[in-house]
């Protein structure tokens, strides 16, 4: 389940905040999962922090796929015509 809570909010951010098309990359080897989300947008994601009991329907999204993942970030490469990607790696269990 991590990985499809990652992968649905990298892809929820890309259709909320940004215009375009998008692509999702999936690679997957013996050692990792590695999920990149590419969008037009040329602007940084923000991982917001809101305060612990604060009920709030919005602004959690990167902060749970921090929170989960075993590592991400935002792709220094670009991808064609997209601006940036955000990715996350998920490492088997055990």
């Amino acid at each position: 389940m991590p990985a499809a809570l990652c992968t649905s909010e990298l892809v929820t951010n890309v259709h909320l905040h940004t215009k375009g098309a998008a692509m999702l990359r999936i690679r997957l080897n013996p050692a990792r999962l590695h999920v990149s989300v590419f969008d037009e947008s040329p602007d940084p994601p923000v991982v917001a922090h809101p305060a612990a009991g604060v009920a709030a329907c919005w602004g959690r999204g990167l902060a749970l796929v921090e929170e989960v993942a075993d590592t991400w970030g935002v792709a220094v490469e670009r991808a064609g015509r997209y601006a940036k990607g955000v990715w996350f790696e998920l490492r088997p269990a055990g």
